[in-house]
């Protein structure tokens, strides 16, 4: 088994106790979150892409 450098070992402390903190947790969260609301949950998963409804389509008198 190899033995981490004492660097190695200090980095990844320090990567896990500045990365891993509520905000940045949160952050990633609203990203994830945005991220849905763009590409979709189908396509975020990498299923098919669902069509999207075309901004024509909208209109008053196409309820």
């Amino acid at each position: 088994m190899v033995q981490p450098s004492q660097a190695h070992v200090l980095l990844l402390q320090g990567f896990s106790a500045e990365l891993w903190t509520d905000t940045n947790i949160a952050w990633a969260l609203l990203f994830l979150l945005f991220l849905f609301r763009v590409v979709g949950p189908s396509r975020a998963w990498g299923g098919k892409a669902t069509d999207r409804i075309k901004t024509e389509d909208w209109q008053p008198g196409n309820v």
